[in-house]
């Protein structure tokens, strides 16, 4: 058995070694769940619908990321066509059908905190329907494993929609 000293400067050291390991185990490990939250409110003052989006920052701008530039999202020196990228590829991946018809959408922008992007959308003259689709497919072509979850409130009801790659499309009967 080999003696371990106990003496205060050891002490210090071995902790020190500790936290040094952690933080680094910590700073290169990415996220291991994939999951991003929309919420759909139908506001019934304007007849429309608020969308708000839920992603990872990080998730994002591997996603938009093109020739290796950085995005640099939520920074001063965040690339000026960011929100230009973000809403091709929203366009691309997420869409709102009523009765078989594209609803349209504006989008509003982006708010970054931290590891968290925010993205805004409304949809005007939303109107009475039978039918309502939701395709969210988000980070899909990046991780399999994607979750995208949608909350949505709209006609009195609400309801959680889970979409996946392999079920990436919700229909809903009013």
């Amino acid at each position: 058995m080999i003696p371990i000293p106990l003496n205060l400067p050891y002490l210090r050291f071995v902790k020190y070694l500790f936290v040094l390991l952690s933080t680094l185990i910590c700073l290169d490990a990415d996220h291991t769940y994939y999951f991003s939250l929309t919420q759909v409110v139908q506001n019934d003052a304007n007849n429309s619908l608020e969308i708000t989006m839920r992603l990872f920052t990080d998730d994002i701008e591997k996603a938009l990321q093109d020739n290796g530039e950085l995005l640099r999202m939520g920074d001063p020196r965040q690339r000026a066509d960011l929100d230009l990228l973000f809403e091709d590829y929203l366009r691309d991946k997420f869409e709102i059908k009523t009765n078989e018809q594209a609803l349209l959408y504006s989008y509003i922008g982006l708010e970054v905190e931290n590891d968290i992007t925010y993205a805004y959308l409304e949809a005007s003259n939303f109107n009475s329907f039978s039918v309502i689709e939701f395709r969210n497919e988000f980070l899909m072509e990046l991780y399999p494993e994607q979750l995208n979850r949608l909350s949505v409130q709209i006609n009195g009801w609400n309801k959680t929609i889970e979409l996946t790659k392999d079920h990436s499309t919700e229909l809903i009967k009013n």
